[in-house]
């Protein structure tokens, strides 16, 4: 029998079960005490409740972070729009007109640029900053500063701040020369790079240079000013002007080279007016006074002054 057993894998768990079972059934039921129960009753209390209270404070975590990223995402963009600008740029042979939010008009020259804080209106402040050159139509402001007073415009170019409370000038920086021409009314020129330098105030029709030191002042100069505006309508008036100062205006309105053959006429002084509505009616006016023949190579206009 037992042979037969050990051969049929089968059988032998059969005998293994049965005799599980009979161990089963004959072991004696367990009857708890009552303080057992309740022990037990009490562990299994202990345990739901901890799991909920886990639950709460995972889900206030969850809460809090949530505000706490929420104010952040407020805090940053906050800082963003208050520190943020809003900037224009212009580039060869082009020029762009932008009214700020006060309502005031800029136009800016080809390759030049203007910015303003974002929160201009928050702010409560009439400010912009010009690289290049830009004519300004300031508007007077509605609103007071916190002094009681009109709120003034300042335009910072350079090293200088003009401030106004509603005129017209120009403002060209070139090579680190600032030059001022007041059209109409009044306005306040401050070197903010020397306290000692002190503050001077235009009138109509005067100009004013800064050279990256000082504030040189130039009296009334009627044709001085009317000709700071021309390039608004790409005109370019110009009187006692060197060659070398008509060549380096054409650079910076078309980011293009004129290179002379005879370097010497770089300091011969012309009058004239010349359109700058294409880059070829300057450089064939040149040549034509000049009496050069003209090349073109890429970004360079080569003057090839003509034999006698």
């Amino acid at each position: 029998m037992e042979k037969w057993v050990n051969k049929s894998s089968n059988l032998s768990n059969y005998v293994e079960a049965s005799r599980i079972l009979k161990s089963i059934l004959a072991a004696e039921r367990f009857e708890p005490t009552s303080e057992f129960s309740t022990a037990l009753f009490g562990d299994i209390s202990r345990v739901i409740q901890n799991n909920q209270q886990r639950r709460k404070t995972k889900a206030r975590m969850f809460v809090i972070t949530g505000l706490s990223a929420a104010a952040l995402l407020i805090f940053f963009t906050t800082w963003w729009f208050y520190t943020s600008l809003i900037t224009y740029t212009t580039g060869n042979n082009e020029i762009l007109t932008v009214e700020l939010p006060d309502h005031s008009i800029v136009r800016l020259n080809s390759n030049s640029s203007l910015s303003y804080r974002r929160a201009w209106k928050w702010i409560g402040q009439r400010e912009v900053h010009t690289t290049g050159e830009a004519y300004f139509e300031v508007v007077k402001s509605r609103k007071s500063s916190s002094h009681g007073k009109p709120n003034s415009f300042r335009s910072y170019s350079g090293g200088v701040v003009v401030e106004v409370l509603g005129t017209k000038y120009n403002v060209r920086n070139r090579a680190g020369i600032v030059q001022i021409a007041l059209i109409e009314g009044a306005i306040k020129v401050k070197n903010i790079r020397n306290v000692n330098d002190l503050e001077q105030i235009l009138k109509a029709g005067e100009t004013i240079q800064y050279d990256g030191e000082f504030l040189r002042k130039h009296t009334y100069n009627k044709e001085t000013v009317k000709k700071a505006k021309t390039w608004i309508s790409k005109n370019y008036v110009f009187e006692n002007l060197s060659v070398d100062e008509l060549i380096k205006e054409y650079s910076y309105i078309y980011g293009k080279h004129i290179v002379l053959s005879d370097s010497l006429l770089l300091n011969r002084l012309i009058d004239g007016k010349v359109s700058l509505k294409t880059e070829q009616s300057l450089i064939y006016s040149l040549a034509n006074i000049l009496a050069a023949d003209v090349r073109i190579s890429k970004d360079t206009i080569y003057l090839d002054i003509k034999d006698e």
